[in-house]
């Protein structure tokens, strides 16, 4: 393990598989804002609604709209 400061990569992509829909997608999501990133997240064909919601969820606890975006 390095003690080198962290630098975030920037803007992220976050494609999740339709099985375990909100736990994956979460966990992918909130991972890259940790660190630092942007997110453009994009759920799978089957599971936008999900995505959506929790999304809004994000948004409405303080992610800002900047900073985490849905396709």
């Amino acid at each position: 393990f390095s003690n080198d400061p962290h630098k975030p990569l920037g803007v992220v992509a976050c494609i999740s598989p339709w099985n375990f829909p909100l736990s994956i997608f979460t966990g992918q999501v909130a991972g890259a804002l940790a660190a630092g990133n942007a997110v453009i997240a994009k759920p799978a064909e089957e599971t936008p609604l999900i995505a959506s919601l929790a999304v809004a969820l994000m948004h409405e606890a303080g992610v800002p709209r900047a900073a985490l975006q849905l396709l």
